[in-house]
């Protein structure tokens, strides 16, 4: 079961919030959801959604096709403090779910009913795990999930040391039931992820060991090793410590979060480094939850940056939206640096990336700059061209790159060659030209397409709006930032006024507005238009890579 559509309507912070998976990227919709933004913009309150229907598919009876009404208590006021919101979700296999809490009502409908541990969560409000207990026996049963917190806002204190004691108690029952390995298997399971997200060195990376029974008044021990010292659990990091519970919550209680039902952890990134926050989250993704979609909030660089480079994640951003309004959000393109804007400012960026060449761009074409994989170099998205201009002038730090509009051969030639500036232009009028580019299209072998068929209509358009490109002309006057590297107006007008008159594709091309006035209908995405070979070498040619 993975989510392809999420509604939450007058639901705590949120007056009407719609988060569309479905963007054709994923047909099952996202293996993992990445919730990043600010401190309350609204992350936890999704996962709050997520308990309600959590606990009101174990309190209301379902069935096939049912429409289920009781009432239960959902602990969470709608937005203005009644008692009324609306919780609907898709999912994958056109299956839904809405529940409608109405006073004191609530009413589910349902295609198919939603097993009673589809929803597995684990709250931000952890503490650091302790063992305390000295006898064994007391243990809350954990076979529903009993011990969890009553509501997601409340501190998860309980589950590690009653995962120790079910795990125990599996292990006696196994030794009895003839099978003495699961010891060793847990063992191995264990630091195999340990070395998948501490590292091979086992020197200096961390590996479990054992455990010693309570004894003598003194609780559980817990046997890890570094290099050739030998430590208790308390003598663990706290991110150590962190890892440890997690892996081990996740895999005691895998029966708990079956095959298909959705997995949602806030903030897990709690006392981890950047790198061990990637090496986190893909163990859990990619080897522990493989059968099961992850939905995570976090605001940790680590968690981005892994998300950003997974083909099957998607980055939802909650950050700097007004949630009085109704919003409508979709997964962010995954190559945009504005994701890392919530972990840490986009200036700091450029001193992270101090090893890469860091050319600024417009137009928020960045996204699809960085997604070309260009070797050690890193594409910014800053406000307009004249941010970029100004940004490279007299600053040999950073690169520009701009569309060149209007600018005549000569003028593009000046501005790269100013000594000043370290600003490189496009061949042709704007990158939109080089997505549509007979060549380009070639590339892609699109049944039933036609290149000069293609080129001649290109060109039909150019002379139908001759006129009104005549007219955008005057947008050259905007130019006078780069000052005596201009030409004459009058000739520089004339110059390129004589290539769009001409009816040779390549003299007019380049100073075609091909967005305004002759974007071709191919139905193709941007992404697909920039996956060519040729529009990667031309890239690569402008910016001298």
């Amino acid at each position: 079961m993975r989510i392809k559509k999420l509604r939450l309507k007058n639901f705590k912070r949120f007056s009407d919030l719609e988060i569309n998976l479905d963007d054709n990227k994923n047909s099952q919709g996202p293996k993992m959801v990445l919730l990043i933004g600010a401190n309350g913009s609204g992350k936890s309150c999704i996962f709050d959604a997520f308990e309600v229907v959590n606990k009101a598919t174990k309190t209301l009876p379902q069935s096939n096709g049912s429409t289920a009404s009781g009432y239960f208590d959902a602990k969470i006021s709608s937005k203005n403090g009644g008692n009324e919101f609306s919780i609907d979700m898709d999912f994958d296999s056109s299956g839904y779910f809405n529940l409608l809490q109405e006073g004191l009502n609530t009413v589910i409908y349902n295609d198919k009913p939603i097993g009673n541990n589809s929803f597995y969560g684990r709250t931000a409000f952890r503490y650091t795990p302790k063992i305390t207990k000295i006898t064994y026996g007391s243990i809350t049963k954990i076979s529903k999930d009993e011990d969890r917190p009553s509501d997601f806002t409340e501190y998860d204190t309980r589950r590690f040391e009653n995962d120790w004691e079910t795990f125990l108690q599996a292990q006696f029952n196994a030794f009895e039931a003839g099978n003495p390995n699961i010891k060793s298997e847990f063992i191995n399971t264990i630091n195999q992820s340990f070395s998948n997200i501490f590292g091979l060195d086992n020197n200096i990376s961390l590996r479990y060991i054992d455990f010693k029974l309570p004894i003598d008044g003194e609780p559980l021990r817990l046997l890890f090793q570094k290099g050739e010292s030998k430590m208790n659990y308390d003598q663990l990091s706290a991110g150590e410590k962190m890892v440890f519970e997690i892996l081990f919550n996740l895999l005691a209680r895998k029966n708990l979060y079956p095959k298909g039902s959705v997995v949602f952890l806030d903030e897990v990134d709690l006392h981890l480094n950047t790198a061990l926050q990637e090496n986190l989250l893909k163990e859990i993704n990619e080897n522990w939850l493989e059968d099961n979609q992850l939905w995570l909030a976090s605001h940790s660089l680590g968690f981005i940056e892994y998300a950003r480079q997974s083909e099957t994640s998607a980055i939802i951003d909650l950050d700097n939206l007004d949630f009085d309004l109704p919003q409508v959000i979709v997964p962010k393109i995954d190559n945009s640096l504005d994701v890392f804007d919530v972990a840490v400012p986009k200036q700091l960026i450029f001193d992270i990336f101090d090893n890469k060449t860091i050319i600024l761009c417009e137009n928020k074409n960045d996204v699809y700059y960085n997604s070309l994989g260009i070797k050690n170099t890193i594409f910014v998205d800053v406000k307009d061209k004249y941010t970029v201009i100004n940004s490279v002038t007299n600053d040999k730090k950073y690169f520009g790159l701009i569309d060149r509009d209007y600018l005549t051969d000569q003028e593009r030639e000046n501005a790269i060659n100013n000594k000043n500036m370290n600003l490189l232009i496009l061949e042709m009028y704007s990158f939109e030209n080089y997505m549509y580019h007979p060549d380009n299209i070639e590339e892609l072998n699109l049944p039933n397409w036609n290149k000069q068929e293609y080129i001649q209509n290109i060109t039909n358009a150019k002379n139908k709006n001759l006129l009104k490109i005549g007219g955008s002309l005057s947008g050259r006057k905007s130019y006078s930032v780069f000052k005596d590297l201009s030409e004459k107006e009058k000739t520089g007008k004339q110059l390129i006024e004589q290539s769009l008159y001409s009816n040779n594709f390549d003299e007019f091309y380049k100073y075609f507005d091909i967005k305004q006035y002759g974007k071709p209908d191919l139905n193709l995405t941007p992404g697909k238009l920039i996956s060519t070979k040729w529009f990667k070498a031309n890239i690569q040619k402008v910016i001298g890579n």
